[in-house]
């Protein structure tokens, strides 16, 4: 027997290296970058410029210095100081435009992985959902995708790439200008790398932990919030806030090892690394300076292009550990873009004609190895009300969400009007059924705007107005201070389960769908709404086939048939009042609900 498979989310690695980090990088970034060319070679440009200012500014300084003390040349002088101030005006334009368009395309770039990964996720089949944890999904497309364009591309990747090309051209400056010293203050930088690699490489274990424990953290608030009724009722307060302390010391002994790390590349090394340097650079400098085989000119030139090069080296090192970053960031999202989609729609795009015959052929299905519904056949037409009941864990609900594709069939079918439903494109097939379920998800937005919701044609408001007249939504609506433009808050919070319920009942009914399944969608109703709500599927007639799954067995007194599920497999069916008689499952359930006390429901 056929099941739904388990997936589990990939492992990140703790053992990446540099280099193959740099692959994952670009093969994941480049088709990525490929609409976005033109607008990269034109930063390239601009940085390229930004870069050209900052070679000439040594060299102004040398012609200025030389002119100063050797010829004392002072109308060079004024026109080395007046090009400098020109030069740094310049600069300061030309590196607002660079920055501008780097973050112009980090931020396309985000703005495209989070579509694309939305509309991917948006697809995925509900397993999925069921196994990942949402705040998980949340943080792949919010922000790892954010750090892949915003803080990578744009800060890190454009940069590097221009700094690579200014590393040697600062090189061939120092070589040209006095190339023993040149040589000489390069030897420092071996040092350097060999010591950001080493910590590099513990850092990665922390930045992995560190994303890991970003995420717990998510969730746990997540969930929290999600159950501050049941914290509150419970009065665990105090327990939750020792599950957050926990989270808070892990995180602050990760985030202050990794955060020491990270300065210590970008800042104490950085310096280390420069100042060393500079003490070579004046000091065999100052000594060739002593033996007039250097000018004060060119020893100052030589000084500010070593501390360009190691402070362009050190932006480089530290652009090794935010490399490994993002291609786990990548390699994240990639995780669930390679994931496969809901099925493939197969066969006919359109629904077969017909009014909504529905009918199950000896269908099964199981959920992670475990078999929830046995060779089930059963069938309902259209103007039928089918009534199903059974113990909790029957596996009622699964058979409203087999006959929305939500799952595969494991064995059997599923026709609609004699057609199979695997061979209709999902989303075709779900315009024609309606749901209704327990749990009621509304949006956070108006009344008006949850009833219209997902609707794919325009229904006149008076039509809107006489569906909720008929659900009983009209009722309790009146009476709030907007009405039907009252914002109803994150899932519905502002309204009972019962408002709810009716809300989703109009919304599902002005869908006018073929097929209306309820899925205990009474189960918060009074008893005199619920025979309203009742009345008014009776009401629908020859139209619709409705389905109703229920506990409460007065809510299927009406059903022109009921069937009695239990353990995944049909037990009894039939109209209440046979049922009631043959004394079984059925009658057990109707006795232990003391309806009727002992009277037969009416035949």
């Amino acid at each position: 027997m056929r099941s739904i498979p388990r997936l589990s989310g990939g492992e990140e690695r703790m053992d990446r290296k540099t280099g193959s980090s740099f692959r994952i990088v670009f093969r994941h970034l480049l088709p990525e970058l490929r609409p976005y060319i033109w607008a990269i070679l034109f930063s390239l440009s601009i940085t390229g410029l930004v870069i050209s200012a900052d070679l000439l500014q040594p060299l102004l300084f040398k012609q200025l210095l030389d002119a100063a003390t050797l010829s004392m040349n002072y109308p060079v002088v004024i026109q080395c100081l007046l090009f400098l101030l020109g030069l740094v005006c310049v600069r300061s334009v030309l590196s607002y435009w660079e920055i501008f368009a780097r973050s112009k395309v980090g931020e396309s770039i985000s703005a495209q992985l989070r579509r694309k990964t939305f509309e991917h996720v948006i697809h995925l089949p509900l397993p999925i959902f069921h196994e990942m944890e949402d705040s998980a999904l949340v943080h792949r497309i919010m922000h790892d995708c954010g750090e892949v364009g915003r803080v990578y591309i744009s800060s890190k990747l454009l940069p590097m790439i221009a700094q690579v090309i200014q590393v040697l051209a600062l090189i061939g400056f120092l070589i040209a200008l006095n190339w023993q010293v040149g040589l000489a203050s390069l030897l420092v930088f071996p040092l350097g790398w060999l010591i950001s690699r080493g910590v590099t490489h513990r850092s990665h274990a922390q930045v992995i932990r560190l994303r890991t424990l970003v995420e717990r953290g998510h969730g746990m608030l997540q969930e929290i919030f999600s159950c501050i009724r049941e914290v509150r009722a419970v009065g665990n307060e105090a327990g939750e806030m020792r599950r957050w302390d926990n989270w808070l010391q892990d995180y602050g002994r990760v985030i202050s090892r990794t955060t020491t790390q990270h300065h210590f590349i970008r800042g104490t090394l950085s310096r280390l690394i420069d100042w060393i340097g500079l003490c070579v650079v004046f000091g065999w400098g100052g000594w060739q300076l002593l033996g007039h085989h250097m000018t004060v000119g060119t020893l100052l030139a030589m000084s500010l292009y070593v501390q360009q090069l190691y402070t362009t080296l050190s932006a480089l090192l530290s652009g090794r550990l935010e490399t490994i970053e993002v291609a786990n960031a990548l390699e994240a999202i990639q995780n669930i873009l390679q994931r496969p989609r809901e099925w493939p729609d197969q066969g006919q795009q359109a629904l077969p004609a017909g009014d909504g015959h529905l009918e199950f052929e000896d269908i099964s299905f199981s959920y992670q190895d475990t078999p929830t519904i046995k060779q089930v056949s059963f069938h309902s037409a259209p103007g039928q009300m089918t009534g199903i009941v059974g113990p909790t864990g029957s596996g009622k609900s699964t058979l409203m969400h087999l006959c929305l594709r939500f799952y595969p069939v494991a064995a059997g079918k599923i026709l609609l009007d004699g057609q199979d439903i695997a061979e209709i494109a999902p989303h075709v097939l779900r315009q024609h059924i309606g749901l209704v379920s327990q749990d009621i998800q509304l949006w956070n937005t108006t009344i008006r705007e949850n009833l219209l919701y997902g609707l794919q044609t325009e229904v006149p408001w008076e039509r809107v107005i006489e569906v909720c007249q008929k659900t009983c939504v009209d009722a309790f609506v009146r009476h709030l201070p907007q009405e039907y433009e009252t914002v109803v808050g994150s899932r519905g919070v502002k309204l009972s389960g019962g408002e709810k319920q009716r809300i989703a009942l109009a919304r599902a009914l002005l869908r006018d769908p073929k097929i209306l399944l309820l899925d205990e969608a009474t189960s918060a109703l009074d008893a005199l709404t619920e025979r309203a709500i009742t009345n008014v599927l009776l009401q629908m007639g020859e139209k619709k086939n409705r389905l109703l799954v229920a506990h409460r067995l007065a809510t299927v007194q009406s059903a022109d048939q009921v069937i009695v599920i239990a353990n995944g497999k049909i037990v009894e069916a039939g109209d209440p009042h046979s049922l009631y008689k043959q004394n079984g499952m059925y009658a057990t359930l109707y006795h232990i609900q003391k309806l009727g006390e002992g009277v037969p429901p009416r035949s």
